[in-house]
């Protein structure tokens, strides 16, 4: 009769910490020689063969599935604890409290042109995010962190991520001008030098801000909470960060602070379901992030504090329809989703 043991197996490549609901009786270690450890208790060989299943299913290529004696364990664990404990307890909270306290005492205490303040904001997320992995995982694990961004996707998810920007940027104009605000869709009146500098930061911008919230913190919150809780989690600090943007002298000073604030907590939301749909890709964040940003253009004409109200209120509304037609997948394991749509 099989008795249970405690095993290390070892694959190939570093694992994103999303595919921890598909080993919940292993502690996933990422290892500086670029390889991951699974190490855990299981009752049976047929327990085992079942992980050995998940992982071939999963498209990792096995190592080596080894048996770890008590003594050897009490080793491993004194060795892994001495350096794993404190940032593996508390890197995500240390992350989630002082992105935005940092991102707003920069406003608050450097004096510096409204033009460079949101530079600085959207690098904190990254930057932080790089450092933390790099203190839990060295190099290895920010290469990683880095390999995210280029995630392949189906043109599917191109087109989807590309059709919701729009449409929210179009659907302010088009309440602006059933309220009488404007009287027709007007374009701002930019330079051909105007896109380009404003393409070049939205880009750059979506990109630091999603290698930190998508890349480093949704993973690591979607192991333990729901996709819908995680992107309401992240959506807070995220939001209170902009608020940095609303203070006299910056580049959104007088805007009303509560749109401000529900339009990132539901852009969190609608990120995080592009995210899970496409098995963690950080291109299609950003994408939608990028484009959705730059799209501000057909809101030409729009008074800024009505505009912000109003893209507030499209994008809670699209965020409470993804809700209502995905709440299961929401509310539950997003690694199987997200293995189901990728098929």
């Amino acid at each position: 009769m099989d008795k249970p043991a405690f095993y290390r197996i070892r694959v190939k490549g570093h694992l994103d910490e999303t595919l921890a609901s598909w080993f919940e009786d292993f502690t996933i270690t990422n290892q500086n020689d670029g390889d991951a450890l699974l190490t855990g208790s299981l009752p049976d060989q047929a327990a085992l063969q079942g992980v050995l299943k998940r992982i071939s299913s999963l498209g990792l290529t096995l190592l080596s599935v080894n048996t770890v004696s008590a003594e050897d364990r009490m080793e491993g664990d004194m060795f892994m604890n001495t350096k794993s404990t404190f940032l593996e307890r508390y890197s995500l909270p240390l992350f989630l409290m002082l992105t935005p306290l940092i991102s707003l005492a920069i406003p608050l205490v450097l004096t510096l042109p409204a033009e460079v303040t949101p530079l600085l904001l959207v690098i904190v997320p990254a930057l932080l995010a790089i450092i933390l992995t790099s203190l839990a995982d060295g190099g290895k694990g920010v290469g990683a962190l880095l390999k995210k961004l280029f995630l392949r996707v189906s043109i599917k998810w191109i087109f989807i991520a590309l059709g919701l920007a729009l449409a929210l940027r179009l659907s302010v104009s088009l309440l602006a001008v059933f309220f009488g605000w404007i009287p027709t869709i007007q374009l701002y009146p930019w330079s051909p030098q105007q896109f380009l500098m404003v393409g070049v930061f939205t880009l750059f911008g979506a990109i630091m801000e999603e290698l930190g919230w998508r890349g480093y913190a949704l993973p690591r919150l979607l192991i333990h909470r729901s996709p819908l809780v995680s992107a309401l989690i992240i959506g807070i600090p995220w939001g209170i960060l902009h608020l940095g943007l609303t203070l006299p002298g910056q580049m959104n000073a007088g805007m009303p602070w509560m749109a401000t604030l529900l339009f990132i907590v539901a852009l969190s939301v609608v990120l995080t379901w592009l995210f899970i749909n496409t098995r963690g890709s950080l291109f299609i964040v950003i994408l939608h992030h990028a484009v959705q940003n730059f799209l501000v253009f057909l809101n030409g004409g729009v008074p800024p504090a009505q505009s912000s109200w109003l893209l507030a209120a499209v994008t809670v509304v699209l965020a409470l329809v993804i809700i209502l037609l995905y709440g299961s997948s929401l509310q539950g394991d997003p690694v199987k989703k997200t293995a189901t749509v990728a098929q």
